[in-house]
């Protein structure tokens, strides 16, 4: 079951209109803190993004776990 179909079964059965995502952020050390440089919906596909981050960029980076409105939602 992929995440679309597990986050719209979530949605449906429970009327939970929240979806997770991993946000790769990066601190580039100039003092701004840190910053999203991607989003993405596993957190397979969020580690290979470090990954490549980390080889080709220089910086601090962190994986962080947020929750979002779930794209298909459209309120009440």
């Amino acid at each position: 079951e992929c995440t679309a179909q597990r986050m719209a079964r979530v949605s449906l059965e429970g009327g939970i209109n929240m979806a997770i995502v991993y946000e790769v952020e990066a601190d580039y050390g100039y003092g701004h803190g840190w910053e999203v440089v991607t989003r993405e919906e596993t957190i397979q596909e969020a580690r290979e993004r470090l990954r490549e981050y980390v080889e080709n960029e220089g910086g601090t980076y962190r994986i962080m776990k947020r929750s979002t409105n779930h794209p298909s939602y459209k309120g009440d």
